[in-house]
């Protein structure tokens, strides 16, 4: 019989598979618990560093959080690994647009306006029309 540790009601199983952990930090940002989020995202990480939703994910909390200069870095390396993905370029520019990086958000959400489906183009472009309100 295999023995695992207990784990506390909250926090993600460590050997969960990264899946897993992406699927619960996902819920856990739908219902507003960024922190909760931002732990399963991590744990995904640690079971597989290179995977992208869990990057963009651990940004999007951080963002979340308020610590837009701890979520960059995770949405550079997603980007990073898929850099025509425009979602990505939206999340970055999003995060960039917080921090009042405007030039550099302003590029990457015209990058995302441009090769983004309705959605991404919608939502790029009212950010994009925001910035150009506070000029």
């Amino acid at each position: 019989i295999a023995v695992r540790p207990v784990v506390p009601v909250g926090m993600p199983d460590p050997q969960a598979a990264p899946e897993d952990a992406y699927r619960a930090g996902k819920a856990a940002l739908a219902k507003g618990d960024a922190r909760a989020a931002l732990a399963y995202f991590r744990s995904a990480l640690r079971r597989d560093p290179a995977y992208v939703a869990a990057l963009s994910g651990a940004g999007v909390a951080l963002d979340q959080l308020g610590r837009h200069d701890l979520a960059r870095p995770y949405f550079e390396a997603a980007l990073a690994s898929q850099p025509d993905a425009p979602d990505l370029m939206y999340n970055l520019g999003l995060s960039l647009s917080m921090s009042g990086y405007t030039d550099r958000a302003r590029a990457l959400l015209v990058r995302a306006a441009a090769r983004g489906n309705d959605d991404v183009k919608e939502r790029s472009t009212t950010l994009l029309a925001s910035l150009d309100g506070a000029m």
